[in-house]
């Protein structure tokens, strides 16, 4: 288990709305084409900068979606990026995932929320009462974010009890695995550009609402 940036989720799955999927298995290949974003490409002078980072499938999820938005801006300003098997290889060995940086202007940023959808179900999965992770982009720099790996957990539910399973979303320092990955697709780019500052999960650790979860916490 990797140190501090994992967080444990007691009682998540008690947060998880779920809706009927505007982005079903039939139209995730449209959605999630060409959602690798990797940009290498930094002028000295340049106002923008690049927010690195990675996100991992376990092997019951067919795709995921991160939503981001620059701080004060509106609804219409929000952007995503998808993580899906569809047409794509893994940038890892071990599981699925991939390594992401976007060029971005400088500023204060935020990842507001995810969806996921499991293979097998006719809904998208979307987390409530999470706040958003706040990270900052500074001209002519890089900055690592972490990895967004995601964790399986088991609650009580029913009044048969009953074992139902979900997914929450972690943040973990996984800089020693995302980085080299980072660095042989962007040989050209100065390392010592990079700052580390993985973000602070606390603000998606939803609140405790009964004991009789069971959270997974085996590093993806």
């Amino acid at each position: 288990m990797k140190p501090a940036a994992i967080f444990v989720l007691a009682l998540a799955g008690a947060n998880l709305l779920s809706a009927q999927s505007a982005d079903s298995p039939s139209n995730s290949k449209k959605i999630h084409e060409g959602a690798r974003m990797v940009s290498c490409d930094l002028p000295k002078d340049s106002s923008d900068g690049l927010a690195i980072f990675s996100g991992t499938l376990p092997d019951n999820i067919e795709w995921m979606n991160y939503i981001y938005v620059r701080q004060g801006a509106g609804f219409l300003s929000r952007k995503g990026f998808g993580l899906s098997r569809i047409h794509t290889s893994s940038d890892f060995p071990a599981m699925f995932g991939k390594v992401y940086s976007l060029r971005l202007p400088a500023g204060n940023y935020q990842f507001l929320f995810w969806r996921y959808h499991a293979f097998r179900s006719s809904v998208t999965e979307t987390p409530k009462n999470i706040h958003p992770l706040n990270f900052t982009v500074q001209a002519g720099r890089a900055v690592y974010l972490g990895g967004f790996d995601t964790i399986g957990f088991k609650k009580q539910q029913g009044i048969f009890h009953q074992i139902v399973e979900n997914d929450w979303v972690a943040v973990h320092d996984d800089r020693a695995r995302d980085l080299p990955v980072f660095s042989g697709v962007c040989s050209a780019f100065d390392s010592s550009l990079i700052d580390i500052r993985v973000m602070d999960p606390a603000p998606w650790m939803p609140q405790q609402k009964n004991s009789n979860t069971e959270v997974s916490t085996a590093t993806p």
